[in-house]
C-alpha cells in the first residue's frame, strides 16, 4: 500500500507531522515557563534525559542490519528522515506526552498522544525494519510516568472557594463553609449553611476523585 502512494504523499504526511510535533514541543515549553509551572518542567526535563539515556542503551543492545521500508530522501534540511524522527526522538516525544498528559485537558491530551502515534508510525514507515519504534515507545512512557511519580503531578481538587463559587453559580449564598472532617476517600466533604440558615452537606469530587471511581 505504501509503495502505491506517490513520493510526495510520503513526504507531505511526514513532513506535517514532524513540524506539528515541533511546534508542540516548544510551545509546550513556552507555556510552562511562562506559567511558572516549575515542577511541570522539571517532569519534563528528567523525562527527556531519562528517556535518552535508557533508549540510547537499549538501542545499542539491539542494533542490526536493516532495511528502509520506504523512501522519504525528497524531505530535506532537518526535517530528513535520516535525521528527524530517530527513534530517539520518538522516545522524547512519547515521555513528554506521559509526563504532561495530567497537566492538559481533553482536548490536548488528544492532541499530543495523536501526534505520539503519527511520529511512531512515520519512524516505522520512513527508517530501518527493527524494534526500535516499540522500545521507543515503551522507554518514553515508562521515564514519563516515572517523573510523575517522582515529583507529583498537578493537585486535581477542588479548593474551598472554587466549591463556594461553585455553589453560588447555582443560587446557592453560603454564609459559612468548612471541611468536614470525617473519613472521605472519594470525595470531600463540607458542612455549610446559608444567610436563612439553611443546612447544608456538600460533596465535591475532583478529578482525580472521579477517575479513582
Amino acid at each position: 500500500v505504501l509503495d502505491e502512494l506517490r513520493a510526495d504523499v510520503h513526504a507531505t504526511l511526514v513532513l506535517v507531522t514532524r513540524i506539528a510535533t515541533t511546534v508542540l514541543f516548544f510551545v509546550g515549553l513556552g507555556a510552562a515557563v511562562w506559567f511558572r509551572r516549575w515542577r511541570l518542567l522539571v517532569s519534563a526535563l528528567a523525562a527527556i534525559v531519562l528517556a535518552g539515556l535508557i533508549f540510547i542503551f537499549v538501542d545499542e543492545q539491539l542494533a542490526e542490519t536493516r532495511q528502509s521500508i520506504v523512501d522519504v530522501t525528497e524531505v530535506v534540511g532537518p526535517f530528513d528522515h535520516e535525521e528527524f524522527p530517530t527513534g530517539l526522538g520518538v522516545a522524547v516525544v512519547t515521555a513528554l506526552a506521559a509526563v504532561t498528559t495530567p497537566w492538559l485537558s481533553q482536548n490536548w491530551k488528544r492532541a499530543a498522544w495523536a501526534l505520539v502515534v503519527a511520529t511512531a508510525l512515520c519512524r516505522f514507515f520512513t527508517s530501518d525494519v527493527s524494534l526500535d519504534t516499540v522500545s521507543a515507545l515503551l522507554t518514553g512512557w515508562f521515564t514519563g510516568s516515572l517523573a510523575l511519580v517522582a515529583f507529583g503531578g498537578p493537585v486535581r481538587r477542588a479548593s474551598d472557594a472554587e466549591v463556594a463559587e461553585g455553589l453560588s453559580a447555582v443560587g446557592v449564598e453560603l454564609v459559612e463553609l468548612k471541611k468536614a472532617s470525617v473519613d472521605a476517600r472519594g470525595s470531600t466533604p463540607y458542612f455549610g449553611h446559608t444567610a436563612d440558615g439553611t443546612r447544608l452537606f456538600v460533596k465535591a469530587l475532583g478529578e482525580d476523585e472521579r477517575s479513582a471511581d
